[in-house]
């Protein structure tokens, strides 16, 4: 991979997750509940594992350069396992 191409990957994903970073500090837990609830996730919101969701979503549209976050096929899988789940979840009754 050319240098300037890599170069520019790395600046994308860095000014998107520094974006999304700022975003979600500034929110309360209640108001990221509420980002889950309008989408229809309440139930994949679990605040432990919020910031490699965030981290996934954001390489899913920005992706990074290989090894630039060796976790992200990990963080990926958190996404992907909520994406299965969506219409099949069952609220405890």
């Amino acid at each position: 991979m050319p240098w300037e191409r890599r170069y520019t990957e790395v600046l994308l994903f860095t000014w998107q997750m520094i974006a999304d970073a700022e975003a979600y500090i500034a929110m309360i837990e209640d108001e990221v509940e509420e980002e889950y609830r309008r989408a229809g996730k309440l139930h994949s919101y679990d605040p432990d594992k919020e910031r490699q969701k965030r981290i996934s979503r954001i390489a899913r549209r920005w992706p990074p350069p290989d090894r630039f976050i060796p976790e992200i096929s990990e963080y990926l899988k958190l996404i992907e396992e909520d994406e299965q789940d969506d219409g099949i979840h069952q609220p405890d009754q």
